[in-house]
């Protein structure tokens, strides 16, 4: 999950003032995170016994008996997934410009 803060900084030159943005999305982002963290952990445990959760797919299971719960959740997993691959996809072809034009790259 820490692959996605080093985007930010890889983005950094895409915005107008990076001295006051970069850091200001990593702690927004650091808050949002641990925030989410908490609520899911929260539930989790309020949910069911820690003893009783699996080491995978926790939430799934716990939420088994509703499977529209589960739909959703194997849902934004799968979103989740797809939107990292298209951020890294994003950096890799800024990150190949910059090379390019600094004019480190193959002529």
């Amino acid at each position: 999950s820490y692959s996605g803060f080093d985007v930010i900084v890889g983005l950094s030159c895409e915005t107008k003032n990076p001295e006051r943005a970069v850091p200001m999305s990593l702690y927004i982002t650091y808050g949002l995170v641990a925030c989410l963290y908490v609520l899911v952990s929260g539930s989790l445990s309020f949910a069911a016994p820690y003893y009783t959760l699996g080491k995978e797919a926790a939430m799934a299971v716990t939420f088994s008996s509703h499977p529209g719960v589960v739909t959703i959740i194997s849902l934004g997993a799968l979103l989740a997934c797809a939107a990292g691959s298209v951020v890294v996809m994003l950096l890799g072809s800024r990150i190949l410009f910059s090379i390019a034009q600094d004019g480190l790259a193959c002529s």
